[in-house]
């Protein structure tokens, strides 16, 4: 499995309806835990990137820049994640030309030159993927390589620790606000439709 030196899923509170940490305190909880990269993946939108940068120079963290692409049921389809300006441009490019003409976003994302696109094994995989593209794989999901068919793609697979809330509060928030998207009580929320979170820089909740 290749390792990426870096968290590949962020969310801040500009993933709307999802995320609960602000530019600043996400910088901030990177630096107290010696984080030097990290890459912003907000879902469906570009709005937090000025911000993310500026605070993470002010930490000495190297900002990356990606979009987490979910389609219209908040189906999780792929992470794209800029090598480069170039690759900036080429995500905002999908996200926007979709938008614009009332289309949604494609099951597999268009050939890109500087990005990485990252699937997940719950979603849809490519039968085969281009050399830019990899699978995102939870740390607790590990175990379940041994008997998976990705066992022949280990050069595809990369480690997957998303992070969207920071504690306690932050998790219920996201909770509530995950509620709120799907005008469901709380008691009727299905893990599924929070599945996708994590505590930031992977800290264990203590609910679990």
């Amino acid at each position: 499995m290749f390792v990426f030196p870096v968290y590949l899923n962020c969310h801040s509170y500009y993933s709307f309806k999802y995320g609960t940490i602000s530019p600043e305190d996400l910088a901030e909880g990177a630096s107290r835990r010696g984080i030097t990269t990290l890459a912003l993946t907000d879902i469906n939108n570009t709005s937090c990137a000025v911000a993310w940068i500026s605070e993470c120079r002010k930490r000495d963290i190297k900002p990356v820049l990606g979009v987490e692409y979910r389609s219209d049921t908040n189906a999780y389809l792929y992470t794209g994640i800029a090598r480069n300006a170039e690759g900036w441009r080429e995500l905002c490019e999908l996200l926007t030309a979709c938008s614009l003409d009332g289309l949604p976003l494609p099951q597999r994302p268009p050939e890109m030159e500087h990005v990485y696109i990252i699937y997940r094994p719950d979603a849809f995989v490519p039968d085969a993927l281009r050399p830019y593209e990899y699978i995102g794989i939870r740390p607790d999901e590990v175990n379940a390589l041994f008997s998976s068919h990705m066992r022949a793609q280990l050069d595809h697979l990369v480690v997957w620790q998303p992070i969207t809330y920071e504690d306690e509060t932050g998790y219920k928030v996201h909770k509530l606000m995950r509620c709120v998207d799907l005008n469901l009580i709380l008691g009727k929320l299905d893990e599924h439709d929070h599945r996708w979170s994590g505590r930031i820089l992977g800290e264990p909740r203590s609910d679990r």
